[in-house]
């Protein structure tokens, strides 16, 4: 058949161990995302009002992606530790999640250093989540790929 797409699809998500570190992957893209589009405003909410400085703060948590992503992602190659590294991941963004959530949602007055923070450290947390989990999904499945 030509079109092979939907077999090889099937055959990955019935692959052992292929479909947690891909929902992961997924998951992680998405809180990255949502957190990128709301930036700004929260960083208004915050006491932010110019926008070349909340820029550098949206810029600041990309950053943190991509550095979290190196480190972790160099220590999970070295270690192969891909459950407990995500794992941490996941705690630890579910905890600045929760900690930049609430303050939102009681609308709290947090110094700005805690909210930048909150942002960082989520942005260290969740970004790995993607490298990782991309990886063992490749690990998984090989040759399939």
């Amino acid at each position: 058949p030509w079109i092979t797409y939907p077999q090889t699809a099937r055959g990955l998500l019935l692959t052992p161990g292929f479909l947690a570190p891909t929902l992961a992957f997924v998951a992680s893209i998405g809180v990255t995302n949502a957190v990128s589009a709301f930036t700004s405003e929260t960083m208004h909410r915050a006491g932010f009002v110019r926008e070349t400085v909340i820029d550098g703060l949206g810029a600041g948590f990309q950053v943190a992606v991509m550095v979290g992503g190196i480190v972790l992602g160099g220590y999970v190659d070295r270690t192969k530790q891909f459950k407990s590294v995500t794992l941490g991941c996941f705690a630890l963004t579910l905890s600045a999640l929760g900690f930049l959530g609430i303050a939102e949602g009681y609308d709290l007055n947090l110094p700005q250093w805690a909210v930048v923070g909150g942002l960082l450290t989520l942005g260290a947390a969740a970004g790995p989540i993607q490298p990782i989990n991309a990886e063992l999904a490749v690990e998984v499945s090989y040759p399939s790929d």
